[in-house]
């Protein structure tokens, strides 16, 4: 949507790509600061885009571009070698100027095995607690 935050993602296959940054043409930057830079400033159909540091990113990641409500999304994913891509040109093909440009940050997400067993341990250390008071 036009206004997500932390916490708002979705998940491709095993990785979780949750919102990092997001810069509203014409206006400010939400979210981490990446120092991320799009041009030009305002309305267009093309442009270049930069991060200054690509930590914050992680392994993977996807640079989503809004322009109008109808087709409105375009996606492109960063994966592997990809992913050290620290800046790009941008270009919406369906001839609407850019209207909002995000940074979602990829994350594997935990397999369900994991998340038992990290659960049983924090019972476990609950029960220890509690037993030794």
């Amino acid at each position: 949507g036009n206004d997500p935050g932390p916490g708002d993602g979705f998940i491709i296959g095993s990785t979780f790509y949750d919102f990092l940054a997001k810069k509203d043409i014409g206006g400010g930057i939400e979210g981490a600061d990446i120092g991320l830079t799009i041009t030009p400033p305002g309305a267009s159909t093309s442009g270049t885009w930069a991060i200054d540091d690509p930590n914050p990113i992680g392994a993977d990641f996807l640079i989503v571009l809004k322009a109008a409500n109808s087709p409105g999304y375009g996606v492109w994913s960063f994966e592997g070698g990809d992913a050290a891509s620290t800046s790009g040109r941008w270009n919406v093909a369906w001839g609407k100027d850019l209207s909002h440009f995000a940074i979602y940050a990829g994350q594997p997400v935990p397999e369900p095995g994991i998340l038992a067993l990290l659960s049983i341990g924090i019972v476990g250390i609950a029960v220890a607690r509690r037993f030794k008071a």
